[in-house]
């Protein structure tokens, strides 16, 4: 592929060449006539020269007109010379650039796309639906323009394949303090930038940022999935009553000997076994509680 350097289009202001141009188009025609005039009186053919020569200069400052080009902010425009690259506008503002020259203006501010959602496997094999804001600008506009057909849509199929590559090579979930596209969305999108980083540079586009907006089970085991999640809640959740359950049980029976209340080994077994059920048990109980003989 043909390296493009950028080097800047040629300008002048476009009010100077203006004024410049009007003034030439009001003396022109009243130059002319003398002239020609003159040039008849010496010779018939002189005239028709000078009057060709003139015509000439005419259709240059018409053509003159043509050259004048406007450019907002953040905008700038790419010149080909008869199919050849001859340099890029980037000034704001009204300038007057070689008519001949075409011109193709790109914009140069931020811009955002949202991805389709897509469906991948993730690194365990599960189908997952995933999708992506990406916030891009074009940073070489004669590259983008030249390098390839359509920096837009390249940019799309790009940031879909790094998407499904990035998807694939992480789970959707895992452990605490494991790395996991639930869990770690920030991460994944900078990581999905990083991707997109090198294959955007080669169409003169800078990736800004890209963020996660979609994340979830595939629909066909999105209810299974779900199942699965609400156990693990649930076995997590009785976990910690259990846990809870067993330090007030044994802190109830440190407290009693404490007051001096003889308790046997057949008594602090029934006493815990008790005050296990009550504080554990998910539904009301009315257990008989003995303490001492």
């Amino acid at each position: 592929m043909h390296d493009i350097q950028r080097r800047p289009l040629r300008r002048l202001p476009g009010l100077l060449v203006l004024i410049l141009l009007v003034g030439v188009t009001l003396v022109t025609p009243p130059l002319a006539i003398l002239t020609v005039s003159w040039a008849a009186r010496i010779h018939p053919i002189a005239s028709v020269t000078l009057g060709a020569l003139w015509s000439v200069v005419g259709i240059l400052i018409a053509v003159g007109y043509g050259g004048f080009r406007i450019l907002e902010p953040n905008q700038a425009a790419v010149g080909l010379l008869f199919g050849r690259y001859v340099g890029t506008l980037d000034t704001d503002g009204w300038s007057w650039i070689n008519p001949l020259v075409k011109t193709t203006k790109v914009s140069l501010r931020l811009t955002t796309f949202e991805t389709p959602h897509l469906k991948v496997n993730e690194a365990g094999g599960r189908p997952i639906e995933i999708g992506a804001v990406v916030t891009w600008a074009v940073a070489e506009p004669e590259v983008a323009l030249l390098a390839c057909d359509n920096f837009a849509t390249f940019l799309r199929n790009r940031t879909e394949v790094a998407l499904r590559k990035v998807a694939a090579s992480h789970p959707y979930e895992a452990d605490e303090g494991q790395d996991c596209l639930r869990g770690n969305t920030a991460s994944v999108g900078a990581e999905l930038a990083s991707h997109l980083t090198e294959e955007a540079k080669s169409a003169g586009v800078v990736v800004r940022d890209v963020t996660i907006t979609h994340l979830a089970y595939a629909p066909e085991i999105a209810g299974i999935m779900l199942v699965r999640q609400q156990a693990e809640s649930l076995l997590s959740a009785r976990r910690v009553i259990v846990e809870g359950a067993v330090r007030i049980a044994s802190d109830a029976i440190r407290q009693l000997e404490a007051e001096g209340h003889a308790i046997s080994d057949a008594d602090k077994g029934r006493t815990l076994s008790n005050l296990l059920t009550v504080l554990a048990s998910d539904r009301g109980t009315a257990p008989v509680v003995q303490v001492g003989s």
